[in-house]
């Protein structure tokens, strides 16, 4: 477990770090919060002992930067006495608990106990997700355009993208875009012009003709279909929806014109920069995304 003691208080960051060498740690010491943050990005620690009163940039100033970069650091802040209001600001801009000072062993120690767990549990569920061979979900979404930022989110979250965990949030992209495009596009009916044209009226325009089209029982119980499997070297969903279809072949070759931004079918002209190939299947109401993952 990598630790990081700020504190200003030279006796109390000597008597942290020699008790928490005595439990076989290693912790790192900074004496102030600029040096704190510099340690901090550095050494990446999974547990932060954080003093609230600092000359310069104080506890509070830099549990924020703390938090702006990563939010599954703990951080526990040293307060002394008079300082308890400041130690709920603490906790409301998310510090996870708080040590009394002059720190004691009879409370530093069960603190580590507590948190050492919270830690050991998290990099086992880690190791446990770096043996799952591969995952397969299938998923059945009705025509609820509001639902589809949530699943595109979920989808993206059983990804085990590793150290990529970066490009989740443009595979979540491209996975709203494509499931828009099903729903509107596929089980809806609507045209790339007439969505346009009603856009161009109003948003208000276009969710009445959405509304419109769902008065069909026949188009209302139409379903979008999601498949996606995940194994270590790639990740490939399938999403189809029970629309007519388009002629997929045909938009595909246009993307080359040049005037390419002004296209209907944005959807899938963005999702495209997301993945590292796509198809379309049968009759255009079913594409094939694939999520290449870098191997070591």
């Amino acid at each position: 477990m990598k630790i990081l003691i700020v504190e200003d208080d030279p006796a109390t960051r000597l008597y942290m770090r020699e008790s928490l060498a005595s439990q076989g740690l290693e912790p790192q010491t900074a004496s102030d919060g600029v040096k704190g943050l510099e340690v901090f990005r550095r050494q990446r620690p999974d547990l932060v002992f954080l003093d609230i009163q600092m000359p310069g940039i104080n506890g509070l100033e830099v549990l924020k930067a703390i938090r702006e970069e990563r939010d599954d650091v703990i951080v526990i802040m040293n307060t002394a006495h008079g300082s308890e209001e400041l130690a709920i600001k603490a906790l409301r801009l998310r510090a996870n608990d708080y040590l009394n000072k002059p720190v004691r062993h009879s409370e530093l120690f069960p603190l580590l106990a507590k948190y050492r767990g919270a830690i050991d549990a998290r990099r086992t569920a880690e190791q446990i997700a770096e043996a799952v061979i591969s995952r397969d979900i299938t998923m059945e979404l009705d025509n609820k355009l509001l639902l589809v930022p949530r699943v595109a989110d979920f989808l993206a979250g059983q990804i085990n993208l590793g150290s990529e965990k970066e490009a989740i949030i443009g595979v979540t992209l491209g996975l709203i875009e494509l499931l828009n495009n099903a729903i509107e596009h596929g089980n809806l009916g609507i045209s790339g012009s007439e969505k346009a044209e009603s856009l161009e009226r109003d948003v208000g325009a276009h969710n009445e003709m959405i509304n419109e089209r769902l008065k069909d029982p026949e188009i209302a119980k139409r379903r979008v279909h999601i498949h996606m499997i995940d194994t270590h070297e790639f990740c490939e969903i399938t999403i189809r929806d029970e629309g007519e279809g388009f002629d997929a072949k045909a938009f595909l070759e246009s993307i080359e014109a040049p005037d390419v931004l002004q296209l209907n079918g944005r959807g899938i002209f963005l999702s495209r920069f997301q993945f590292d190939e796509m198809e379309y299947l049968g009759p255009g109401n079913e594409v094939r995304v694939r999520k290449n993952k870098k191997k070591g």
